[in-house]
């Protein structure tokens, strides 16, 4: 569990966390000449800056923890991105959208090859 007091800690009670699914997303549908910076940047925190802290915080958690009993350590995290990354939508403004869950399935990638080694499995799925 993260602590109120660091977000950026997660407790120091033992803590099994052998899975973590990153599932953050805001989806404004706003055209794009009409996007504030401030809009944009919160996407791009929720969506992008989001995700990468929530699987560094279970990447970290998931190496801290002991291997257990028919156990081979370490973890699987799965990330959500979305059909958005690879498709434009003509119904849909979904500009910072798009980008954001493109970040996501390009870090994934970049994440699953530095955790390898390490035992923690890294995917990601684009629903869509």
């Amino acid at each position: 569990m993260v602590s109120k007091q660091n977000p950026a800690k997660i407790s120091d009670r033992p803590l099994c966390l052998p899975k973590s699914i990153t599932a953050a997303g805001i989806c404004p549908d706003q055209p794009f000449l009409e996007r504030s910076p401030a809009a944009v940047r919160k996407c791009f925190e929720v969506n992008a800056i989001g995700t990468f802290f929530t699987a560094q915080l279970a990447a970290r958690q998931m190496l801290k923890q002991e291997k257990r009993k028919g156990s081979t350590g370490g973890g699987s995290i799965v990330m959500i991105a979305s059909i958005a990354a690879q498709r434009a939508s003509k119904g849909q403004f979904l500009s910072d959208y798009c980008a954001t869950k493109g970040a996501v399935a390009s870090m994934a990638k970049e994440i699953a090859v530095e955790l390898a080694e390490k035992g923690v499995r890294v995917n990601y799925i684009s629903p869509g």
